[in-house]
Parts: structure tokens; sequence; C-alpha cells
């Protein structure tokens, strides 16, 4: 949530909250420039720490190019940076994005561009598309597709880029969990079950509480992961009765539960890891029962409730599929005709990486299906798909207009752009 604070003060210069902070902390600078100053207050100190985030996420959209200066900054299509060589001619220090554009059009200029940057980054600058639609310099997100900062793709972008978690890490073949048939609380249970942070007792009083440590079932041993679902006498009556006991016993020379888990999850077919892990969560609802409601489970409650979770689960999920696949199957995919009076414009994207273009086509036809006009046109350079069918969209709208129809309806194959075509009208 810093980050998204952090972003804004960097993307909306505008914004009331912005030019307070620029007032008093970063008056002669951007946010990315600024320094945390002098006696700076908490807030300022918790926003500044994410700037990080902000300079990893960013990029510019290219408008005219005069705001945004080449030398590190993210402004080419693969977000990345060049930065500034030791030994740059003086007068190529301060270039920005617009030096590098054709005088008349919005073309990027290969000869100078060639003359500056080596060939794989002139590469990189010649395969950013340039769009006429975009005319203002902006900053967007480069992580969504959408441009707009969010914060599910701050944290990936976290975790898997910015910051260093392999000591935060457990070794393990975690997509047997995430693939497992199982309801999805299962699936969050056993992750934590194997992160450490079920709370037994045992754990309880690491963490500072003060509770008792015998184990709530069987009153003998200490309450901890491994004993709780595996060694205390519950358990293995709970694992003697599926017919699991002995093997798991040859399991048990791991020395923590994650281990245990990951090693029985390699041994088990589909079936079985679906049961194995439904029944260490049926466990735990036995165990949280006794504590909070002292009711005492017999174990065979304890699996008919395990079999019966995942049972009724797996049936809804097929009814699912089945009223899917009906409805898939019932919808033919055929092209309607527009009502009467109307037309309708068909619009689609093709790609090609070899010519590095984006091929578009456009069909109008009348109410009665009958053929109007057409036409294709290429960009370049190639774009990803959304854009490449926003830019088909956006030509159908201008030749539409420049043929002066009206009651047209416009249709294409992208979901994403329909959907964010929608949403922006709608605002």
């Amino acid at each position: 949530m810093l980050g998204k604070q952090a972003w804004k003060l960097q993307a909306n210069p505008g914004n009331l909250i912005t030019r307070l902070f620029k007032a008093k902390y970063f008056s002669r600078s951007d946010f990315l420039s600024s320094s945390i100053g002098h006696n700076p207050s908490y807030v300022w100190r918790s926003i500044w720490s994410a700037k990080f985030i902000v300079r990893g996420g960013y990029k510019w959209s290219i408008g005219t190019g005069y705001d945004i200066p080449v030398w590190d900054n993210r402004w080419v299509s693969d977000g990345s940076v060049f930065t500034r060589p030791l030994q740059l001619d003086p007068m190529l220090s301060y270039l920005n994005v617009s030096d590098l554009l054709m005088a008349n059009a919005k073309k990027w200029n290969m000869p100078l561009i060639c003359s500056i940057f080596d060939n794989s980054s002139a590469t990189k600058i010649s395969q950013t598309p340039l769009l006429e639609s975009v005319v203002e310099d902006k900053l967007i997100w480069r992580l969504e597709k959408n441009g707009h900062y969010s914060v599910k793709s701050a944290y990936r972008y976290c975790i898997n880029e910015a910051i260093d978690t392999t000591g935060l890490q457990i070794p393990g073949q975690w997509n047997k969990i995430w693939r497992a048939e199982v309801p999805p609380k299962i699936k969050n249970f056993i992750w934590r079950l194997c992160r450490n942070c079920i709370p037994t007792r045992a754990r309880l009083i690491q963490k500072g509480v003060n509770c008792p440590d015998i184990c709530a079932l069987c009153e003998n041993e200490q309450e901890n992961n491994l004993h709780i679902f595996l060694l205390c006498n519950n358990a293995k009556e709970i694992w003697k009765s599926v017919g699991w006991w002995n093997t798991l016993q040859t399991h048990l020379q791991h020395n923590n539960i994650a281990d245990i888990i990951f090693s029985v999850l390699q041994v088990f077919n589909s079936d079985q890891v679906s049961l194995f892990m439904v029944l260490l969560w049926s466990i735990w609802q036995q165990r949280n029962d006794k504590v909070w409601r002292d009711k005492v489970e017999p174990f065979q409650h304890v699996r008919a409730r395990a079999i019966n979770l995942l049972t009724d689960w797996k049936g809804a999920q097929n009814h699912k599929n089945l009223h899917s696949q009906q409805r898939q199957h019932n919808t033919a995919i055929c092209w309607s005709k527009p009502p009467t009076g109307r037309y309708k414009c068909n619009i689609d994207a093709s790609f090609s990486k070899q010519q590095n273009k984006v091929g578009i086509g456009m069909c109008i036809r009348d109410d009665q299906g009958r053929f109007v006009l057409a036409k294709t046109e290429w960009l370049s350079p190639i774009t990803d798909v959304d854009i490449g069918e926003a830019l088909g969209l956006l030509s159908a709208l201008n030749w539409v207009h420049d043929l002066q129809l009206e009651n047209v309806d416009f249709e294409l194959d992208s979901r994403n752009v329909v959907t964010s075509f929608h949403i922006v009208f709608w605002k």
C-alpha cells in the first residue's frame, strides 16, 4: 500500500497531496529523484522507503517525448533503462526522447539512433511503438496491461525481482499442493501448515502466548505440528483407518512437517493426495472442536467429514464443468446481422514477428449481411495482442468517421479491449 501512495506522488503531479509533499520535500525534482531530507515526518519516511517499487515498475508512454530523458529512464517497450555512458559527448548528456524522433513525423530517426547506441539498444528502440493516439508523455505502470498501478503486480515484482526472498523460501514441490483437486481453503491450510503458521500450542508459546503446551486431544505430549497431525494416538487411529499409517511411518525420518508432507505427496496418486490433504484439515478441525467447544469427536467422524467434504466439492465442480460445457455447446459462434437500419464493422488484428508488423483488417456490412466496404493496413513495430486489437478498433473508428457513416456497431474478438472500452465509456 505504501507503493501505491508513492506511485501517486510520481504519476499524479497535479494532485493536492503530491503538491504538498513536493513543496516540502522535493521542490526541485520529482519523487524518484528526491532525498529523504532533514527531519522527515514518519509518513514521508514510509512513502519514501517504497520508492524502489515505483522505480522498478514505471514506464513512459511516449507522446511528444519532450518530457522524457533518454538516459536512466524507462521508455522502451521492454522496460529496460539506458545508463548514461561515462565517456559521453557532453552534447548528448541531456538528450530527450523527442531528440530521437524525425522532425516532421512521429517516427524514430534510425540513422541518429544507430550513431548513438549499440545495435542491441537501437533494435530495442526501433521495436518501441510510437502511437499517434498518444499525444502527451505519461507515466504508466508497466506491470499491468492497462497501465494502472495495482498492489498485486507490485507485490509480485517485489517477490520475484526486487527483494531477495531466498531466506524466506521453503524448498518443496509446491505445485503438488496448488494443483491438488481440493477446495481452495484446504490448499491454503496446507500452505500455512508447511510454513509453520498453524497456531498449535507450541507455536503460540513461541510467540509469547501464555497457554498450556499439552496436546488438547491426547493430553500426553507437547502439541506441535508433528505430534498433532502424525504422532498423536488420535492421528494414528485416523491414518490406520484409511490404511496409510505404515506408509506414513516410512516418511517420519524427516524432521519437520513440511518435509514429510512433500515426501508423501511424491508417492501418492492424485486421489490419495486430495484425501490426505483434507484429512490433515479435518484433524485440525477436530482439535479446534476440543479446544473451543470441549467436544470430543471419534476418529470415524473426522474421516467421514473429510470424505464428505471432498465428495461434495468434487460433485459441485463436476456440475459446474458440465454446465459450462453445455453453455459453450449451445452458444454457436457465428456472425449475426446488425439491427435494421444499422451497419456492423468487424475488426481483427494479425501479428507477424518476421515482418515486425501488426496487420489490421476491417469489414463493414449492412443489416442484410451484404458487403459494403473493407480495408486493411499495417502498423510497425509489432505490439502485444491487446494493444494491436485496440489499435485496430481506433483505426476502424477513424475510418468510419471519415466515411461519415452513422449507426455503426463495432465487433472484435478481444474481451480485454471491449471491457476496457466500456469501462472508459461509462466513466
